[in-house]
Parts: structure tokens; sequence; C-alpha cells
């Protein structure tokens, strides 16, 4: 005679249930972002940024560049170094292009340490340094970058105890905030040449600004800041290490590159990965909603059996 399905069964198809119905749902969203072939449309337009990188490269190359620091002034070199996309996982290669930026460093120790004023009130939760004022030269242009501070520290919640991670970011835990110190290791822009003939070089803007790192919210940021960890504080006082100072074209297919990708240089699975996924998925859900049938039906016809067996027996 056929037994009753055990409560661990019960609850084991009860969890097959719930898994295959989130694989069905994964699987709807792979399916169908195969059909917006996103990677391939960002591919494209980078390749075609590559494609034309090579005369905007002759444009941009021979030029004399420095920057101006606070009173410092630093020569730019050209720089060939390659710049590397985080797409390495995948087998489809992008499109190679041969790079050039222009770099120079600001040594060490040509400025003072940053010092970080105690916060105005205990609300705030980011204190900033002193500011440099910076100026790029280029082919005897003069581009006024704005100012930047040399060191900041900002604050963000942080859970206490065991499972708190405020020291892993080199952070500070005061109560339930983790202060985090940081100072000024990268500065990077981009610039363009105005479409009018003999016209001068001018600084390159997106959404409103001429950095070259963008953030997950879409923002273009000229200034890069390190953590600095809690051993070389003095105080409330940041050293200052060198300073990397970068500069490269609007038409540069890495600037290209990070913008297809909103910052993170990784395009994404190809359409057919992304279908097979979904098919393989769709399949393992499929698969697993037949367990939680079979249970069900087990168990009404079970009660069945014993529904009559009670009634017969009377």
């Amino acid at each position: 005679m056929m037994s009753e399905p055990s409560l661990t069964g019960a609850l084991l198809a009860f969890g097959g249930c719930i898994v295959a119905t989130v694989l069905l749902i994964l699987s709807a969203f792979f399916l169908e972002w195969s059909t917006e072939r996103i990677r391939e449309d960002h591919v494209e337009k980078y390749a075609h940024s590559v494609n034309e990188w090579a005369s905007a490269r002759r444009e941009f190359g021979g030029l004399r560049m420095s920057v101006i620091l606070d009173n410092q002034t630093v020569e730019l070199t050209p720089n060939t170094s390659q710049d590397l996309l985080k797409d390495e996982k995948n087998l489809d290669p992008l499109p190679e292009y041969e790079a050039l930026k222009y770099r120079g460093h600001v040594p060490a120790g040509v400025f003072s340490a940053g010092v970080l004023p105690e916060p105005a009130n205990k609300s705030h939760t980011r204190v900033l340094g002193n500011r440099i004022p910076v100026v790029l030269v280029v082919a005897g242009s003069s581009l006024d970058l704005g100012s930047y501070h040399l060191s900041q520290v900002e604050a963000h919640y942080e859970q206490t105890g065991m499972y708190g991670r405020c020291r892993e970011k080199l952070g500070e835990q005061i109560h339930s905030l983790c202060w985090i110190y940081s100072r000024l290791s990268k500065l990077c822009v981009q610039i363009k040449k105005a479409d009018a003939p003999g016209s001068v070089w001018q600084l390159a803007r997106r959404n409103g600004s001429f950095g070259c790192t963008m953030t997950r919210h879409d923002v273009w940021e000229a200034a890069t800041y390190d953590a600095v960890s809690l051993d070389e504080l003095r105080g409330r006082t940041v050293p200052i290490n060198s300073i990397l100072v970068e500069v490269r074209s609007e038409h540069d297919p890495y600037l290209v590159a990070m913008s297809e990708t909103h910052g993170s240089l990784n395009f994404g699975m190809p359409a057919f990965e992304e279908r097979v996924t979904g098919l393989v998925l769709l399949i393992i859900g499929i698969v697993l909603c037949c367990l939680p049938q079979g249970a069900l039906c087990r168990w009404a016809l079970c009660s069945y059996l014993k529904s009559r067996k009670k009634r017969y027996t009377r």
C-alpha cells in the first residue's frame, strides 16, 4: 500500500518549488538580455572608437604639456602603456589599439601633510583638508582645472563587534561610524581640440565634468583618493605621497569603454552565453517544478485512499 508522504518530504518539495521559481525567473531575465544584445552594442561602439583613434592619436601626439599645482610645475611626457579592461573572462576578444596619454608625477614631500580640521558639528560625516589650485598648460594654452583637497576623511555606518569591517577598510571605528582617511593620489582630465580652424585645446566635458573616471552614479571624477592606514597618521595629519597627473584625449577608446560600461570596464556576457545560461536555468527549473507537483499528487492520492478506507471499514 502507498505510504503517506512524510513532513521531511513535504518540506523538500516546498523548497524545490521555491528554487524552481527563482530559476525560472532568472532564466527569463537571461533570455530577455540575450535578445537585447547589450554587449554586442557596446563592443560595436568601442570598435568604432578604436577605428577613429588612429587619426585622433596623430592630432593628440607631439604636444607639449605641463601642470602647475600650487606654483609647482611638472612636465608631462607621452605614455603608451596599454590600458587594462576587466573583460578578460570573455572568449570574444576586444579590438586592440595603440594607447597614448600624457603623465607626470609630483614627488612626495612637495606638499606639506594635509591637516584635517575637527568637524564643525557631530552631524558632519565628511571633513576636507587644504586645497591646491591646478592649472594645465597645453601647447601654450592655460586651462584652469580648479582646486582639489589634498586629504579628506569620510564616515559611514559600520556594524560594530566581530562582524565589523572597519579595520579591513583601513578605517577608525568610533561608535557606529567608520572614519576613513584618504589622500589625493591621482588627477586625470580629458581634453579636446575645438572645431574651429587654428583653435586651441580645451577641456572635454562629459555630463558637466572633465574627469577620466566614471563613478557608479555616472559622474566623471578628476581626482582619485587612496585610503591611508591609521599607522601613517600623525594625529589628524595625513602625509601626502606622490601625485600622478594624467591627460587623455576625449577620443581615447579607454574613455569610450568606461562610458559604455558605466565605469565597470566590463562589457558583460555575449548574447550567445546569456541565451545558453537562460535555457539551462529553464530546464533545471522545469525539472524541479515536477518534484513538488509529484509530491502533491502523491499526497492527494494517499488522502483519497485513506478516506475510502475509513469509509468502508465503518
